[in-house]
């Protein structure tokens, strides 16, 4: 008798399992669909918790060419996630006693500038805190990024070394040059080039077999394209971006399998000591006042709530470039990760992930409303310029709450409407967004290049002084002032 109703138990809580795992589909699938009919997403969003897959679903195309939709076995750029890699890469050489926390650069890279690079230590690039001016701006990749890079030795010294910002240790500043260097680090420590070592020390004990550094010209056979956000049924190319210049700050592509592989490795005490993992998941620094905290190579927030309520550690890393949006987040407590990538610039991978591991938890996903650039890309559309534009800010000045409102989404629109030639719509577009954004520099520097593009030279001089007014170290308007004859 009592092996019976052993076996009956037994039999009950498997059932309950599988309903709930149904269950959980089924609210994961429709939470997604939101986003995929509200906000546009494409891409691949996997979930795991304990190792074990328990979500994973492709949405849109990858690559419209050749047919190949987006899907857990997809390779996919992933941006600044690459810095986690290289946190990990850095703490697997500290466990063998190869790297020390507290070592200045110069210590590995003795051709460095001495009169910071002996203040700067290995513990402040890894957490943000080095005061190295940032090297991949977006002026910068104007200048240089469609170059062939020079050896890491040569760029280190022509562009990761320019004079402190700030003292080393006393404040927070996201540095891809930190990240470079550490890659030079690496190289010099194993006598391997970033990629081989990344194969040695990561890749390869966690089974990613279509994971890799990415290069200019590397063919892969499931590699997603690349798309900027857009209205309509064809989206635009994302702009041509020279890989070889971001490498351990931001070169990496993997598959959603290929880190669910990562995820179930990291609990392994084996690939990282605990003591490893605590270090590298300590909140060091502050990232904005009342924000999240900085470990080494991972962002680390209460933002997830357990099943009982209570608040629990996440850490992640979020990364962007031109054509993609990538998220990698683990809850340490309840080994769950959730992994959102996006082949389109710009998509919300972080409400994703935010609204995943509140489902799993049993907790409902905060819902979305319908985008406000996306209702008025449809209203132009149906309805005309003027009648469209008219319509959705009567909606939404009597019905505040009714839509999400994104100035970047307001941007997007207008310059798709810009490069479109359709300058009365773009105008509408930007006018309307000035409007909502009275101190956004940027709605009026979008205003200035449609009134150039409209041969409305005054106007535009216009918009650009106001810009400066509200923003004057800008770039933009300061260099479109120039072009206007104007000191």
């Amino acid at each position: 008798m009592k092996r019976l109703l052993f076996i009956l138990m037994v039999m009950s809580l498997v059932c309950a399992s599988t309903l709930f795992a149904q269950d959980l589909t089924t609210r994961i699938d429709a939470f997604l669909d939101q986003y995929v009919t509200d906000r546009g997403f494409q891409g691949t969003v996997v979930v795991a918790e304990n190792g074990t897959l328990l979500y994973a679903r492709g949405f849109g195309l990858a690559d419209p060419a050749r047919g190949l939709q987006n899907g857990p076995q997809v390779q996919y750029r992933v941006a600044s996630v690459t810095k986690t890699f290289t946190a990990i890469l850095v703490m697997k050489l500290v466990e063998q006693g190869k790297i020390a926390l507290q070592d200045p650069i110069t210590k590995y890279l003795p051709a460095y500038r001495r009169d910071s690079g002996d203040r700067v230590t290995i513990h402040h690039l890894l957490t943000h805190t080095s005061g190295i001016p940032e090297y991949a701006t977006t002026e910068a990749r104007r200048l240089h990024g469609t170059e062939p890079v020079p050896p890491i030795d040569q760029m280190i010294e022509k562009y990761c070394s320019e004079p402190l910002a700030f003292e080393p240790g006393s404040k927070f500043a996201y540095s891809n040059s930190g990240f470079a260097i550490l890659g030079a680090i690496i190289q010099k420590v194993t006598g391997q080039t970033y990629d081989q070592a990344l194969r040695t020390f990561i890749l390869d004990p966690a089974g990613m077999k279509n994971s890799g550094l990415d290069c200019s010209g590397l063919a892969l056979p499931a590699r997603a394209a690349g798309f900027d956000a857009g209205f309509g049924d064809a989206l635009p190319p994302c702009e041509v971006f020279n890989i070889d210049w971001v490498g351990a700050a931001g070169g990496l592509y993997t598959t959603a399998e290929d880190m669910v592989a990562l995820d179930k490795v990291l609990s392994d005490p084996t690939f990282l000591s605990r003591n490893t993992l605590r270090l590298m998941q300590t909140p060091y620094v502050r990232m904005k006042t009342d924000g999240p905290s900085y470990g080494y190579g991972l962002t680390l927030d209460r933002r997830v709530r357990n099943r009982k309520g209570d608040s629990l550690l996440v850490v992640y890393h979020q990364g962007g470039m031109p054509g993609v949006a990538s998220l990698f987040a683990r809850v340490p407590g309840t080994k769950q990760m959730v992994f959102v990538v996006s082949n389109v610039s710009g998509a919300p991978v972080i409400a994703i992930g935010e609204g995943l591991f509140a489902l799993i938890n049993g907790h409902t996903a905060q819902s979305i409303k319908p985008s406000l650039a996306r209702a008025l890309y449809q209203a132009i559309s149906t309805k005309g310029v003027q009648d469209g534009v008219r319509n959705i800010e009567s909606e939404h000045r009597s019905s505040p709450a009714r839509y999400d409102v994104f100035e970047g989404e307001l941007s997007t629109l207008g310059h798709q409407y810009l490069q479109a030639k359709k300058l009365d719509e773009a105008a509408a577009v930007f006018g309307y967004a000035m409007r909502l954004f009275p101190k956004s520099a940027r709605a009026f520097n979008n205003m200035g290049a449609c009134a150039i593009a409209m041969d409305q030279k005054e106007k535009a001089v216009g918009f650009y002084k106001k810009s400066l007014e509200l923003d004057p170290a800008g770039t933009a308007a300061k260099e479109a002032l120039q072009k206007l004859g104007v000191n």
